[in-house]
């Protein structure tokens, strides 16, 4: 059973793969260091999950529009062939951690790898 791959995943892996955080990538800056990808994982978002403008706009707290207007320059200007692959990958590497985690019923992991003694409440 493979992980449902979220926007929240795809969100994190466009922000690492940028060298960006997430807060930026979801923030409201449009510095060309910053909205590229944020674009590009717009794009991405759209392209994995096949989810609707209106719900990846509420996603990056954004209006459809700017999604349409996302895609739009990423057709006149493609992104590097590889960049929505290697997104999917972390974001699904990030999908089967949380999908772990979740089994294991832990909060997170640490760096390397050992799960976190505190247990959720169920």
């Amino acid at each position: 059973m493979s992980a449902r791959i979220l926007t929240r995943d795809i969100i994190k892996a466009a922000a690492a793969r940028s060298y960006v955080s997430v807060e930026e990538l979801m923030g409201r800056r449009r510095p060309r260091r910053i909205s590229r990808p944020r674009q590009i994982a717009m794009l991405a978002t759209r392209t994995i999950t096949g989810e609707s403008l209106p719900k990846i706009a509420r996603a990056f707290n954004r209006d459809r529009t700017t999604v349409m207007h996302a895609i739009r320059a990423l057709e006149e200007k493609p992104p590097h062939p590889f960049a929505i692959y290697e997104i999917r990958i972390a974001a699904g590497a990030i999908a089967a951690e949380r999908q772990v985690r979740d089994l294991l019923n832990v909060r997170e992991f640490h760096r390397n790898g050992k799960p976190v003694e505190e247990k959720v409440a169920a």
